[in-house]
């Protein structure tokens, strides 16, 4: 039920992903523990993380490979949720 605001394949390796939900359905913290499990379920170990009640920023790592995600609520009723993945091999 997320709609899809943007979803881009850079030429340097890097994904990045936008999405927009309605937050009557959905609550920031509860997003931020799915999105936890899903990175753990990939091989991403969870390097930092800044949770606050209508803000999250979270960073994962696996090998060389970064993935970063921030879920913010939004007004109107709106959680906006991007996230980019750095999938370069520096």
């Amino acid at each position: 039920d997320a709609e899809v605001v943007k979803a881009e394949r850079q030429n340097d390796g890097e994904f990045e992903a936008e999405f927009r939900l309605k937050a009557q359905q959905h609550d920031v913290a509860a997003l931020a523990e799915q999105i936890r499990q899903h990175a753990q379920h990939h091989g991403f170990t969870e390097m930092e993380s800044e949770i606050k009640r209508e803000d999250v920023d979270l960073k994962f790592k696996r090998g060389s490979q970064e993935l970063e995600v921030s879920i913010e609520q939004k007004a109107h009723g709106m959680i906006e949720y991007k996230a980019d993945l750095d999938a370069s091999t520096r």
